[in-house]
Protein backbone atom coordinates (compact mmCIF):
# COMPACT_ATOMS: atom_id res chain seq x y z
CA UNK A 1 0.00 0.00 0.00
CA UNK A 2 0.95 3.45 -0.84
CA UNK A 3 2.69 5.09 2.39
CA UNK A 4 0.79 8.91 1.37
CA UNK A 5 -2.68 6.49 1.66
CA UNK A 6 -2.10 5.70 4.52
CA UNK A 7 -0.99 9.36 5.97
CA UNK A 8 -4.79 10.26 4.72
CA UNK A 9 -6.37 8.01 7.62
CA UNK A 10 -3.91 9.00 10.23
CA UNK A 11 -5.75 9.90 13.46
CA UNK A 12 -7.46 13.93 13.15
CA UNK A 13 -5.29 16.04 15.08
CA UNK A 14 -8.45 16.88 17.86
CA UNK A 15 -9.84 20.10 17.68
CA UNK A 16 -12.73 20.54 20.46
CA UNK A 17 -12.14 18.35 23.69
CA UNK A 18 -14.08 18.22 27.08
CA UNK A 19 -13.18 19.03 30.28
CA UNK A 20 -12.48 15.51 30.77
CA UNK A 21 -10.06 14.90 28.18
CA UNK A 22 -8.25 18.56 29.38
CA UNK A 23 -8.18 17.13 32.72
CA UNK A 24 -6.34 13.76 31.74
CA UNK A 25 -3.98 15.68 29.44
CA UNK A 26 -2.97 18.40 32.36
CA UNK A 27 -3.37 15.78 35.25
CA UNK A 28 -5.80 18.25 37.31
CA UNK A 29 -9.00 17.65 38.98
CA UNK A 30 -12.32 18.67 37.37
CA UNK A 31 -13.16 21.08 40.16
CA UNK A 32 -9.73 22.43 39.29
CA UNK A 33 -10.35 22.68 35.46
CA UNK A 34 -13.89 24.73 36.18
CA UNK A 35 -11.90 27.17 38.81
CA UNK A 36 -9.41 27.75 35.80
CA UNK A 37 -11.94 27.53 32.87
CA UNK A 38 -13.68 30.44 34.84
CA UNK A 39 -10.70 32.98 35.14
CA UNK A 40 -11.05 36.08 32.61
CA UNK A 41 -9.81 35.78 29.58
CA UNK A 42 -10.51 31.73 29.43
CA UNK A 43 -11.70 30.71 25.78
CA UNK A 44 -15.56 30.62 25.71
CA UNK A 45 -16.45 27.03 25.36
CA UNK A 46 -18.78 26.11 22.53
CA UNK A 47 -22.16 23.47 23.12
CA UNK A 48 -22.80 20.87 20.96
CA UNK A 49 -26.60 19.89 22.10
CA UNK A 50 -25.48 19.26 25.82
CA UNK A 51 -22.08 18.40 24.91
CA UNK A 52 -19.53 21.58 26.21
CA UNK A 53 -16.63 21.33 24.13
CA UNK A 54 -13.23 24.05 24.40
CA UNK A 55 -11.10 24.26 21.49
CA UNK A 56 -7.93 22.77 22.17
CA UNK A 57 -5.45 25.30 20.36
CA UNK A 58 -7.62 28.20 21.91
CA UNK A 59 -6.76 26.55 24.84
CA UNK A 60 -3.05 25.66 24.77
CA UNK A 61 -2.33 29.54 23.55
CA UNK A 62 -4.27 30.69 26.91
CA UNK A 63 -2.27 28.52 29.13
CA UNK A 64 0.84 28.85 27.90
CA UNK A 65 0.32 32.81 28.04
CA UNK A 66 -0.41 32.52 31.74
CA UNK A 67 2.40 30.47 32.15
CA UNK A 68 4.68 32.81 30.56
CA UNK A 69 3.23 35.80 32.72
CA UNK A 70 3.55 33.78 35.86
CA UNK A 71 7.56 33.16 34.97
CA UNK A 72 6.52 29.50 35.21
CA UNK A 73 9.26 27.57 33.21
CA UNK A 74 9.18 23.87 32.35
Amino acid sequence: MNKNKTALWARPTLIWATADQFCSRYQISRSTWWRISKTAGFPDPVRFARAVRWNVEEVDKHLMRKKTKSGIRK
